[in-house]
């Protein structure tokens, strides 16, 4: 700091005053909130906490802080894996490699399973998507992730183009076990 700068700030008493020394303890605070928490806990929990201790704070007040002090809760759901490698099948060769692109219809498909929470549990949403389109060809909806889920949206994709042979279709997917199960390869 140069020397003109600061015998000026050091006779005019400069320092943090009382509201700034009060935002530090309350961050302080927070931090130990924070920590207590196996640092897991936001904004919304980092304020009740404070106010169970009996600090009545804004809880914008503490998310502002939260974001100065560089920390944040762990937040979201539970994830559920959706894939799972069989390993006694080997999993089909990547056709698409990473190019989704196609210049007809049915001749690139794209399918997956999706968990979705509800108050009752997970259901497993399985759709197949047309790369040329970018249409949804079918879907099928269960409590479940076995191979049926799987084989459904393939009836349902047959049904929407009114057939039932696709020669020359490739059907892109994860390595998931309900994709390399045997009955799910027959359908294809």
């Amino acid at each position: 700091m140069p020397r003109s700068a600061y015998y000026p700030w050091r006779k005019a008493g400069e320092g943090p005053n009382d509201d700034l020394l009060g935002e530090a303890r309350l961050a302080d605070t927070i931090f130990d909130v924070w920590m207590k928490s196996r640092c897991r806990y936001g904004a919304p929990r980092v304020t009740a906490a404070l106010w169970k201790q009996g600090t009545q704070v804004n809880e914008k007040w503490v998310a502002r802080l939260i974001g100065e002090i560089g920390i944040a809760g762990i937040c979201g759901q539970r994830k559920v894996k959706t894939t799972w490698r069989d390993p006694d099948h080997e999993p089909s060769p990547d056709l698409v490699e990473r190019d989704c692109t196609a210049d007809a219809p049915d001749e690139r498909w794209l399918t997956d399973v999706t968990c979705i929470p509800t108050d009752e549990g997970w259901l497993y949403l399985c759709s197949i998507l047309d790369v040329f389109s970018r249409s949804l060809l079918g879907w099928s909806l269960a409590d479940h992730l076995r191979t049926e889920l799987c084989t459904d949206v393939l009836e349902a994709a047959a049904m929407v183009r009114g057939r039932h042979d696709f020669t020359g279709t490739v059907l892109h997917s994860d390595h998931g076990c309900q994709y390399t199960a045997d009955s799910f390869r027959r359908r294809c």
